[in-house]
């Protein structure tokens, strides 16, 4: 019993962390489908917990994530275990208008969940 209420405490131990940070955060399936993401996630895009599961990365804000460059460096990630090159996407989001963003990826690897995480790297915007 002891090590479930460890368990329990790690987890939301974890969340509590992610989700007081204000850069948005999103853990991806290796699939490169949407597994989890933090609070300034689903507030900066507008997005619903419950829609986003299991949701292509590619197919969020109108094909903003789906360019070949991004999805063939976390392709590489995955199956050899490359570094991602951070890179600035430009695009018009629906909720915050033309911005560029430059996006960082790192393999997460641990025994319930083989995937990655994408992140930003500072700026986010410009």
């Amino acid at each position: 019993m002891q090590s479930i209420d460890a368990a329990i405490y790690e987890r939301e131990y974890t969340k509590a962390i992610l989700n007081t940070g204000t850069d948005p955060f999103v853990v991806l399936s290796q699939e490169l489908r949407l597994q989890t993401a933090n609070r300034a996630f689903y507030r900066m895009f507008g997005i619903a917990r419950e829609a986003m599961r299991n949701v292509t990365l590619g197919s969020l804000e109108n094909g903003a994530f789906d360019t070949a460059r991004l999805r063939i460096q976390l392709q590489k990630m995955i199956a050899e275990g490359t570094e991602f090159e951070a890179f600035e996407v430009e695009h018009t989001f629906l909720r915050i208008g033309q911005r560029t963003l430059v996006l960082d990826a790192r393999l997460c690897l641990c025994q319930a969940h083989r995937g990655l995480y994408l992140a930003r790297r500072r700026p986010w915007f410009f």
